[in-house]
């Protein structure tokens, strides 16, 4: 299924991403509601799924307003595309921390379109998690912001040897989280160019063992329905 991660604190729950498997994906989990939605960006596989995820929140919280963050582009395609008249669109800025509850959810700007007008963003937790989705490169000001993160969800699309111009590949992103400092790094947006699961965490152990450049401390395979509890 598609990349998506649910986030729960204090009774609070975030959704980041909403692609066409996302009423399948929130049963898989059994999750029974959702305080607040953030996208990272207009793509099908991140917003394809609004529709569905409509009539899912408004069968079992019929009587409450979701916001949906995003950026403002965003908001304009969904305006254009969907009636969705209980949630209320919240504009998000780059590096402008939100509130969710307790939760402080800051965008950061990465790179990944090769399509204009298709602008992406990632979502830090403060240093105890970040998720970057889609990504091909990272400006300067997000790398900074990024340094020491303790868990950290990274495109790894593409596996050992195969490279796409929009996405980051499995030793792409294990270098990155190196240099970046991140002591535990999630690989996700697992694309059609990996082996079997078990194949490949066996590969990606192997190479954790090996690598001489930047590594984090440990590297984990995505699967769906995966769950993983983050450090204060």
């Amino acid at each position: 299924m598609r990349s998506a991660a649910l986030l729960g604190e204090d009774g609070i729950t975030i959704l980041i991403d909403a692609g066409p498997d996302i009423a399948e994906q929130l049963e898989q989990v059994g999750s029974r509601r959702i305080d607040a939605i953030f996208l990272t960006h207009a793509h099908s596989d991140a917003s394809g799924g609004m529709r569905v995820l409509s009539r899912w929140l408004e069968a079992r919280i019929p009587s409450q307003t979701i916001d949906l963050h995003a950026h403002p582009s965003v908001i304009r395609r969904l305006r254009k595309v969907y009636t969705l008249s209980h949630l209320r669109y919240r504009p998000l800025r780059p590096y402008a921390t939100v509130r969710v509850g307790r939760l402080r959810i800051t965008p950061f700007p990465v790179r990944h379109s090769m399509t204009p007008g298709f602008p992406t963003f990632g979502f830090a937790f403060g240093k105890r998690f970040a998720y970057a989705s889609d990504v091909a490169s990272l400006p300067a000001q997000s790398k900074r912001m990024l340094k020491n993160t303790n868990t950290l969800a990274l495109d790894g699309a593409m596996w050992f040897g195969s490279h796409i111009a929009s996405h980051l590949s499995a030793p792409e992103s294990i270098t990155l989280a190196g240099k970046l400092g991140v002591r535990r790094l999630i690989l996700t947006q697992i694309g059609h160019s990996y082996p079997p699961h078990e194949d490949a965490e066996k590969t990606i152990r192997t190479y954790m063992r090996s690598c001489k450049t930047a590594k984090p401390k440990s590297a984990f395979l995505a699967f769906d329905g995966m769950k993983i509890r983050l450090n204060r």
